[in-house]
C-alpha cells in the first residue's frame, strides 16, 4: 500500500494509507480564490507520488507543478504513473530538497509542503522562513502528533500563518493544521 492515493485522470486509481480528498480540497479551494483561471506555478516538495500536482494540474489547465521526492520507491512508482497517464505540466525530481535548493529555486506562486517539514534535519520554522521567500504563497500540513516529530522538535503554528483546514493524520487518531502564510 502506498502512502499516497494513486490518481489517475479523474478517477482514484488505488488507495494508501494517507487519505488524501478532503485534504486536496482545501488546496484547490485556496487555488481557486488566489490564482482564478491565470497561470500559476507550484513547488510541492515531499510530493511522493504526486497526488496533489497532478490533481492541480487536471483541475486548472494553466497550472504547472514542479514536484520534488527523494524516497526512491516513491519517486519510481511517480514516474511509471506519470508516464502511464501522461502530463507535460508536472515534472518530478527525484532528489532530496535541502535548505541550498531552496536557495536556488525561482520565486514561484505556492509552495506545497504537505506533512513533510518534521522529516528535516532542521527546524519546521527554519524551513518555513527559507519557503516563503521564495513562493507568494505557501500552505504547509504540520505534524503536531508527538509520534510523527523528534520529542526535541515542538511543532508550532508559525506566526502569522492562518488555519485554512486540517488533515487526518494517519498515525494518531488527530488532525494536523493546514497553514497558509504569505510569502515574502
Amino acid at each position: 500500500m502506498t502512502y499516497q492515493d494513486k490518481w489517475a485522470g479523474a478517477a482514484v486509481a488505488g488507495f494508501g494509507y494517507r487519505e488524501c480528498a478532503a485534504r486536496y480540497e482545501i488546496v484547490r479551494d485556496f487555488c481557486r480564490g488566489a490564482f482564478g483561471g491565470r497561470q500559476f506555478h507550484v513547488r510541492d516538495i515531499g510530493a511522493n507520488i504526486c497526488y496533489f500536482g497532478l490533481r492541480l494540474t487536471e483541475d486548472f489547465p494553466a497550472c504547472s507543478v514542479s514536484a520534488y521526492e527523494s524516497h526512491h520507491g516513491a519517486a519510481r512508482a511517480a514516474l511509471s504513473h506519470l508516464e502511464r497517464h501522461g502530463n507535460n505540466r508536472l515534472r518530478l525530481s527525484v532528489a532530496k530538497v535541502t535548505l541550498q535548493t531552496v536557495a536556488d529555486f525561482e520565486r514561484c506562486d505556492l509552495i506545497l509542503a504537505m506533512s513533510v517539514l518534521h522529516h528535516m534535519p532542521e527546524r519546521p520554522a527554519v524551513w518555513i522562513d527559507a519557503l516563503l521567500d521564495r513562493c507568494d504563497h505557501l500552505i504547509a500540513e504540520l505534524a503536531t502528533e508527538d509520534k510523527a516529530r523528534n520529542s526535541h522538535r515542538k511543532v508550532e503554528l508559525p506566526v502569522g500563518s492562518k488555519i485554512i483546514g486540517y488533515g487526518a493524520s494517519h498515525l494518531e487518531k488527530a488532525m494536523r493544521p493546514i497553514v497558509y502564510l504569505e510569502g515574502k
